[in-house]
């Protein structure tokens, strides 16, 4: 498993003309399914605060079609760092 939370940086410090999010908790939980044909489960796990006064059903479309994106790349780098 792993989370992770926003933080500040001075290296990265805000910009006045943007907005930013904050993520309250996030995280992930892996867990094997079976050894034998590479099967595991992902769930991901997010609590955020967009500070922006949206509908509930946009920002869980959002959310959602960003978390699909997310996985697919951990998918094709993990397929990636399996080659090597």
């Amino acid at each position: 498993c792993d989370t992770s939370r926003s933080i500040e940086l001075s290296t990265y410090p805000c910009n006045k003309n943007v907005v930013r999010g904050d993520i309250i908790y996030s995280g992930h939980v892996v867990t094997l399914i079976d050894e034998e044909k590479g099967i595991s489960s992902c769930k991901m796990y997010s609590e955020c605060d967009f500070k922006a006064n949206v509908p509930g059903f946009l920002s869980k479309s959002f959310s959602k079609d960003e978390m699909k994106k997310y996985t697919e790349r951990c998918i094709n780098r993990i397929k990636e760092l399996l080659k090597k």
